[in-house]
């Protein structure tokens, strides 16, 4: 995704201000099934307790609109989305950089140039051992957030591509994602499983569209299909 280079095109800001995922809203399933879930408003005040942040409601009439991707395969569907939609989001991705021909970690990679290029590209997660990681809260904190800020501005779709549970744990980022999650823009959400609870209690259900990026690559693929149609009929593509 960090080597495309499309040109915006002239329907993008329908995208944004109409909100492309409204055409993805559907009803909560019956117990057992699987997709869009109501928010638990318990687990919703704990986590807001915790972090001394409120829950976010918008008016009815602003509802944002938000799709959430979770599992393993998550970032690179939001990106084939975009891809497949000739759109360039502001956002992040999260790039795996590697040492001596070993995984290490994954680098921040800004989709809204910085203003100092030395801060784009820099690593924010470490890898320590297998199934072992952590977070650079400096590298969050310091150039993330001000970047996400400045993407609510950027009248673009934005990806926050690659989110999850510790990264959350640093104050300025935790706090830029849900200035991201209470604008106007619609937001393409790639997140690790272990951060679905919290992100579940951060903004109304009826914003959110929740889906699992299945293992199987014709499941991904069908799912690719069924996106890009949803979100190139409300564009008119």
């Amino acid at each position: 995704m960090n080597q495309l280079h499309f040109p915006f095109v002239t329907f993008v800001n329908f995208l944004f201000f109409s909100g492309f995922l409204r055409p993805f809203a559907r009803p909560a399933p019956v117990s057992g099934s699987k997709g869009h879930f109501p928010i638990d408003n318990t687990a919703a005040s704990r986590y807001n307790e915790c972090i001394q942040i409120p829950f976010i409601q918008p008016a009815q009439e602003e509802l944002m609109q938000q799709l959430y991707l979770c599992g393993a395969h998550a970032p690179q569907m939001a990106d084939l989305l975009f891809t497949a939609l000739n759109v360039r989001p502001a956002g992040y991705q999260l790039t795996p950089f590697t040492v001596g021909g070993g995984l290490r970690g994954d680098a921040l990679h800004l989709l809204l140039p910085p203003a100092a290029p030395m801060h784009n590209d820099v690593p924010c997660r470490i890898r320590l051992r297998d199934g072992d990681e952590t977070v650079v809260p400096r590298v969050l904190d310091e150039i993330a957030a001000p970047n996400l800020l400045q993407a609510i501005n950027a009248h673009a779709p934005i990806l926050l591509g690659g989110l999850n549970a510790q990264m959350l744990t640093c104050r300025a980022f935790r706090e830029a994602v849900v200035a991201v999650l209470s604008s106007p823009r619609t937001v393409v959400v790639a997140a690790s499983d272990d951060a679905e609870e919290i992100l579940r209690a951060l903004t109304p259900a009826d914003t959110q569209l929740w889906e699992h990026v299945p293992d199987s690559s014709a499941e991904r693929a069908r799912l690719l299909e069924e996106l890009v149609a949803e979100a190139s009929m409300r564009l008119q593509i």
